[in-house]
């Protein structure tokens, strides 16, 4: 595909003329970019549009840096690679943009934003100029490139860029590499910072550093709090019913809140789930068993639950629970694996699930002699995440059924979901009746629980963050 001199020649001239014909992806399929934007998206493409019109005729800008602040799924990075993708194109001059982010995943997220329509036949004309490498995009003709970097704070030290991306400044984890870019962006007199970031931490770093963005006459500063206006407001509602009110309000309502803001779950859930008279005696037909077991030797309790996956009417049960706490200083472990025999002829585990404290022994010797499909279960951020995220679905939509076992209900009740460097986690107060153990092993097992009331096979559960290791001899 060809294009008329003269309208490339005003392409250069006007950012604005490029996104008439440039395609991105859209809710229902490519979209002409000029054609799609709202009022809050046409402002911050004016103020990059003015900063990289000035990086281009190599002037300083004014202002020199710009502040993007939205909600999650409002095109903040979308809008910033198109930006991007004008600029490395249409600049005469080799520009050296560099891409920062705090990990290689967060990295990708712009290169892909940039890559999508490159891709896109509808730009073929554009994308002839751009070659997409894997850590960098590279205008041959010009020998602009744009790189993308993680938190590296060595290895940030030196650069002189044009332009200075920072993305998810809220997301930062290295201090130190944030600053670092910041030093290399002020070097440059001329050159541009672009920060994209969601609502974060009120008490982390990143405040501050918005709190001065907001301030400064430096910097153009925006902050959008509302849904994107072309998401479906059904997904964002069922995003509403199974998140911690305090993460959903500060990704989709772009609410800044403390990092020790965590939230319990609502004794209107908690309630309504106490449907059943008691344990379930024996298996029914239409349930699938999962033993859950957290040890602990001497500091806690150890508790175990059996989940009762019920894949014709998507429900789960607590089928059976016991908390056992350290008599004489420590727990009798023979008393724990005789419980975890007995519920397993009783209900038959389709698999039971361990926290990986002293428990591999454990599970290795009652998969080797009793024949229990026993498995280990590391506790790591992206498994933690996934237990919490799916106790989080089982009460908040009001599909799991307890009984009236009081140690298991105080753990439901003192426990809340907090979010740790954006992963949740459950946690829970810890007294002389433990440390939350019951509602730990329920929460251990709650992720397979619910995979299976949806009736996903084992090769579906957990996505790549889940770590489960068979304890076999």
């Amino acid at each position: 595909m060809k294009l008329d001199a003269n309208l490339l020649a005003a392409m250069k001239a006007d950012p604005r003329v490029f996104r008439r014909p440039f395609f991105i992806p859209g809710r229902r399929g490519p979209t002409i970019c000029g054609e799609a934007l709202y009022d809050f998206q046409l402002a911050d493409f004016a103020a990059m549009a003015a900063a990289f019109l000035a990086v281009s005729h190599n002037i300083e800008p004014n202002p020199p840096a710009i502040w993007i602040e939205r909600t999650k799924g409002a095109g903040k990075s979308s809008d910033a690679a198109t930006a991007l993708i004008w600029l490395a194109a249409f600049c005469d001059r080799p520009l050296t943009i560099d891409v920062n982010a705090g990990d290689e995943e967060q990295a990708l997220e712009l290169w892909r934003a940039i890559k999508r329509p490159l891709k896109m036949h509808q730009n073929c004309w554009i994308a002839e100029q751009l070659d997409v490498r894997a850590t960098s995009i590279v205008n041959d003709r010009t020998g602009t490139v744009i790189d993308f970097k993680t938190a590296d704070a060595k290895g940030a030290h030196g650069s002189l860029p044009d332009v200075t991306v920072i993305d998810e400044v809220s997301h930062t984890k290295n201090w130190e590499y944030l600053e670092t870019c910041l030093d290399n962006a002020t070097k440059n007199p001329r050159g541009v910072t672009l920060c994209l970031t969601n609502a974060g931490n009120i008490d982390s770093p990143a405040f501050g550093f918005r709190e001065t963005a907001r301030e400064s006459p430096r910097w153009y500063f925006s902050c959008y709090t509302l849904t994107a206006p072309w998401l479906d407001l059904e997904a964002i509602a069922e995003r509403r019913r199974n998140s911690p009110p305090n993460r959903f309000a500060r990704l989709w309502e772009g609410q800044w809140l403390p990092s020790t803001a965590g939230d319990g779950l609502s004794e209107g859930d908690v309630s309504a789930a106490l449907t059943m008279p008691g344990p379930m005696p024996l298996a029914e037909v239409g349930y699938t068993f999962i033993g859950c077991v957290d040890l602990s030797h001497k500091k806690d309790a150890t508790g175990f639950c059996v989940l009762a996956a019920d894949h014709v009417r998507g429900r789960v049960r607590v089928a059976f629970s016991q908390k056992w706490l350290p008599a004489g200083g420590e727990i009798n472990f023979e008393e724990v694996k005789k419980a975890i025999r007995v519920a397993h002829r009783r209900y038959g585990f389709h698999l039971c699930i361990f926290d990986p404290w002293g428990a591999q022994a454990i599970a290795q010797q009652l998969s080797q002699f009793d024949g229990i499909p026993a498995m280990v279960c590391p506790q790591t951020p992206p498994r933690q995440h996934d237990q919490a995220t799916a106790v989080l679905e089982l009460f908040q939509n009001r599909i799991i059924d307890l009984y009236n076992d009081g140690p298991l209900l105080m753990d439901i009740r003192q426990a809340t979901i907090r979010e740790r460097n954006y992963k949740l986690k459950i946690e829970s107060p810890r007294s002389d009746s433990g440390h939350g153990d019951v509602m730990s092993a329920l929460s251990i097992g709650a992720p397979e629980a619910l995979w299976l009331c949806r009736g996903l096979p084992p090769e579906a559960w957990g996505g790549a963050d889940c770590e489960i290791e068979i304890a076999r001899c």
